[in-house]
């Protein structure tokens, strides 16, 4: 494994107890300042890292991000705003489905986003989640006592 932990994709072997990151001083000013902001932001507990490969994946998240920022500032009591919340949950819903039959005919699992479950549906994820958790406590476990051996 190479010493480079932050570029490696999936779960590097060993986790260093300090990452330094280096933002190249030949970057222009606002440059910097964007990668600063982003590597602030992935250390927060609500944030999410998500590689953009494709044109699809970049419009959808830079939409989600102006919803984010939309419902925080919106009433949403308001007349004007309840239809357009609908709208937005319908629309959720259908890309829901649709994620769902893209996942199938390319022979993925599908995980339903948490926030679209119901309740039932979400219990079952939770207990699903803990025998996941478990597994990898126990494969990790197994991977140390191997490497001591």
């Amino acid at each position: 494994m190479s010493e480079n932990y932050v570029w490696e994709r999936g779960y590097p072997d060993k986790i260093p107890s300090e990452v330094t990151v280096k933002i190249s001083a030949s970057l222009p000013g606002y440059v910097r300042k964007m990668v600063y902001k982003k590597i602030q932001m992935a250390t927060d507990r609500n944030s999410r890292v998500l590689l953009q490969e494709n044109s699809d994946t970049r419009a959808l998240l830079d939409i989600a991000q102006q919803m984010e920022m939309v419902l925080d500032r919106v009433s949403r009591d308001s007349e004007t705003v309840v239809p357009l919340l609908v709208g937005w949950r319908d629309a959720l819903l259908k890309l829901n489905d649709i994620a769902k039959k893209t996942c199938e005919i390319a022979n993925m699992e599908y995980r339903k986003p948490r926030g679209l479950m119901t309740e039932e549906e979400l219990t079952e994820a939770k207990e699903q989640d803990k025998e996941r958790r478990k597994a990898f406590k126990a494969k990790t476990k197994k991977q140390q006592s191997d490497q001591e051996a």
